[in-house]
C-alpha cells in the first residue's frame, strides 16, 4: 500500500475510511519509511493528526508520538494523550524547548511550562530535559534560578531532579573542537557564526552558578556538579580572586559532613574524594579557561592544598626541571594530572622529546597499572587526533626519512579514499553520504599536499645538488688560482735567475 498518507490532498480523506488498526499501522509504517527520514518537508498534516487522535485510541496516539515531526503537532498529541504517550512526546527530538526569549514559539508556552515543572513525573521530566533537542544555550537559566523565568518557583527537590537529568543528556557538550579551538563546526565543516559563539560562550559559564546555591555535604550535589565540569565540559571563564577564594573555600570537605553516614568515608573513599576529585576538576578547568593570566595560574601554582596545584599541572608547558620537582612534591597526583596535560606528550624537537622520555620515567616510578593504563590511552588518542604532534611510540625513529614518510601518507590516504568511497555509494542517509563526502575530500586533499611536498622535496634535493657542485666548482676554482699563482711566482724566478 502507498504511504498517500503524507499527500496533503487526499490523506485525511484517506485514512478515515481506514479502520482504527489499519490507521494505527498506517502511522507507525511511517518509522521504518526512507522517503519519510530523508525527506523532512514530508509532514503528516494537522487535519488528519486531528482526525486520528479524535479517534481517541491508546496505540494510535503512541505511534503519532513515534513518528510525528513538528512540534506543534507534537502539542496537540502531548495534550489528547495518556501518561505513555505524553511521555513519548516528551522524548521527540523534534519538540522545540522553552526559551523565554522565544516562548510563543516553543512547545509548551509559559503558563504550561510552569504547571510542567511543578506537577509533572519525575520520568516526563527526565524525558524532557534529557530529549536531544536541547542545546547548551538553552540552559543557562536553570542553572542561575534567578527571579526572571519559571524555575524561581521551583521547589528545591525538583529543580535538582532537573540539574541531575541534564548532566545526562547526550546532546549538551561545551568542548566541542578538543584541543585545537573552541569554534563549533557542523557535519559539513560550517563554522558557528558569531552570535552563536558570543551565547555559547556564555551558557558555557552559568553553572558556575551552582557553586553558590548547591552543598558540598550533599553527595547528590557534588555529583551533579563533577559531571556537568567533567562530561559535559562546562567552563570556567573569567572569574575573580575574590570568587575563586571564596569557591574553594566552601567546597572543601569537613568531617560533619559524614556524621550521618553509615560508612566512614576517608581521602580514597566517599564524600572526602568526590568533594577532592571536584576541586581538581574546578581548578583545572579555570586554569584551562585563564590560559593567558599568569596572576590566576601563580595561584595554583604556589597554592598550599595539593588539589589545587593539580589544575596547574594539567595546562603548564613543562620542563626537565619542574618533572623533578612536582613529582618530588606531589608524587601519584602530579602524574595523574600531567597524563591529561598533552603537552607532555608532544615530540617536534630534541628538546621535547626529552622532556617526554624523562615524564614516562618518572610515571613507571609510581609503579600504578592504573596510571599506565590511563597513560596508554592518552597517549594513543592524541597520536590518533594528530600524529605529527604526537607521535608517542617509544621506539619512534627521530631520524625518519622524509620520503618514506610521505610514501606511507600516500599509502593510507589512498586507503582512506577507497574506504570512505563504498560506504558513500552504501549509505542511504542523505546527510551522512555529505558528511562521508566531505571525509573523502579531506582524505584527497591530504594525498594531494603529500605529492606536492613530493615534488618540492625533490627540487629542494636538486637544489642541493646544484649548491654542492657550485661548492666544488668554487673550491676546483681556488686550486686553479693557487696552482697559477705559484706557476706564475716559479716563472718569474726562473726568468730572474736565468
Amino acid at each position: 500500500m502507498n504511504k498517500i498518507i503524507l499527500n496533503p490532498h487526499v490523506s485525511k480523506s484517506f485514512i478515515s475510511k481506514l479502520k482504527v488498526d489499519d490507521i494505527y499501522k498506517e502511522i507507525i509504517s511511517l518509522d521504518d519509511n526512507s522517503d519519510y527520514k530523508l525527506n523532512k518537508n514530508l509532514l503528516i498534516p494537522e487535519d488528519t493528526i486531528k482526525y486520528c487522535l479524535g479517534k481517541k485510541n491508546d496505540l494510535i496516539n503512541l505511534a503519532l508520538a513515534k513518528v510525528v515531526r513538528d512540534s506543534d503537532s507534537l502539542k496537540l498529541i502531548y495534550f489528547a494523550s495518556n501518561d505513555s504517550a505524553k511521555h513519548l512526546v516528551l522524548s521527540n527530538q523534534f519538540i522545540k524547548p522553552f526559551m523565554l526569549q522565544h516562548k510563543d514559539e516553543t512547545f509548551f508556552d509559559e503558563n504550561s511550562f510552569k504547571i510542567f515543572l511543578s506537577n509533572a513525573p519525575l520520568k516526563h521530566l527526565e524525558s524532557y530535559f534529557r530529549n536531544e533537542c536541547f542545546q547548551l544555550t538553552d540552559l543557562k537559566r536553570i542553572f542561575y534560578r534567578n527571579n526572571e523565568g519559571p524555575y524561581k518557583e521551583l521547589s528545591d527537590d525538583r529543580w535538582i531532579e532537573i540539574l541531575r537529568y541534564i548532566s545526562w543528556n547526550n546532546n549538551i557538550k561545551s568542548e566541542v573542537d578538543g584541543l585545537f579551538g573552541s569554534i563549533k563546526y557542523d557535519n559539513f565543516g560550517n563554522a558557528e557564526d558569531g552570535w552563536s559563539w558570543y551565547e555559547r560562550g556564555k551558557a558555557e559559564d552559568a553553572p558556575w552558578a551552582l557553586l553558590k546555591h548547591l552543598s558540598p555535604s550533599n553527595d547528590t550535589h557534588v555529583a551533579i556538579l563533577t559531571i556537568l565540569y567533567e562530561r559535559i565540559a562546562y567552563k570556567v571563564v573569567k572569574p575573580s580572586t575574590e570568587s575563586i577564594n571564596s569557591i574553594f573555600n566552601k567546597w572543601k570537605y569537613k568531617p560533619e559532613y559524614d556524621k550521618d553516614k553509615e560508612k566512614k568515608y576517608s581521602e580514597y573513599f566517599g564524600l572526602e574524594k568526590d568533594i577532592n576529585s571536584l576541586r581538581e576538576l574546578l581548578s583545572f578547568k579555570i586554569c584551562e579557561d585563564n590560559e593567558h593570566n599568569e596572576g590566576i595560574w601563580n595561584y595554583f601554582r604556589t597554592n598550599e592544598d595539593k588539589h589545587l596545584r593539580y589544575g596547574y599541572y594539567r595546562v603548564y608547558k613543562p620542563t626537565l626541571e619542574s618533572i623533578k620537582q612536582y613529582y618530588n612534591k606531589d608524587k601519584d597526583l602530579f602524574i595523574e594530572a600531567a597524563i591529561d596535560n598533552h603537552k607532555f606528550y608532544l615530540r617536534r624537537d630534541e628538546k621535547e622529546n626529552e622532556t617526554a622520555d624523562l615524564f614516562i620515567e618518572y610515571k613507571n616510578k609510581t609503579n600504578n597499572e592504573w596510571l599506565d593504563n590511563k597513560y596508554n590511552y592518552k597517549k594513543t588518542t592524541l597520536r590518533q587526533e594528530a600524529p605529527t604532534l604526537f607521535n608517542t611510540d617509544d621506539s619512534y625513529d627521530r631520524n625518519l626519512d622524509e620520503e618514506e614518510l610521505i610514501k606511507e601518507i600516500d599509502k593510507n590516504s589512498k586507503l582512506v579514499e577507497t574506504v570512505l568511497f563504498s560506504k558513500i555509494k552504501d549509505s542511504t542517509e542523505q546527510s551522512e553520504q555529505e558528511n562521508l563526502k566531505v571525509k573523502y575530500w579531506v582524505a584527497k586533499q591530504i594525498r594531494f599536499n603529500a605529492e606536492l611536498q613530493d615534488k618540492i622535496l625533490e627540487r629542494i634535493r636538486n637544489l642541493r645538488n646544484i649548491e654542492i657542485q657550485l661548492k666544488e666548482q668554487t673550491l676546483l676554482i681556488k686550486n686553479l688560482k693557487g696552482l697559477v699563482i705559484v706557476a706564475l711566482i716559479a716563472v718569474v724566478l726562473l726568468t730572474i735567475f736565468s
